[in-house]
């Protein structure tokens, strides 16, 4: 048997399953990670490419066509640019207590 240049491949006991990362690469690494068949994620990639260039080409396009009236139009968006700021930061906080709520609550209910 030959020895693995991968220390984690012989690190692991037979009862333990094996780690995908602890196994040699068997073959060169796919364009998209996680990419299993070639059939399953081609329609994906071609859609996202397609609609990735059409915002681009759009995006672009808006840029060119505001000019110097995106003053006009960032003075029309700061308040709500504002608005969304603050709920991002209160949405953040409350997933934070969720999450630690859960928590704590797990380890006094193991205890």
């Amino acid at each position: 048997m030959a020895v693995s240049p991968w220390p984690l491949d012989w690190e692991l006991p037979r009862t333990a399953p094996q780690l995908h990362l602890a196994q040699p690469p068997r073959h060169g690494p796919d364009l998209c990670a996680g990419r299993h068949r070639n059939d399953a994620h081609g329609p994906f990639l071609r859609w996202t490419t397609a609609v990735s260039l059409i915002w681009t080409l759009l995006l672009t396009l808006a840029g060119t066509l505001l000019g110097e009236g995106s003053r006009r139009v960032q003075s029309w968006i700061e308040p709500v640019a504002t608005v969304v700021r603050v709920l991002l930061v209160v949405s953040v906080l409350a997933g934070f207590g969720w999450l630690g709520l859960r928590i704590w609550t797990k380890r006094v209910d193991s205890h």
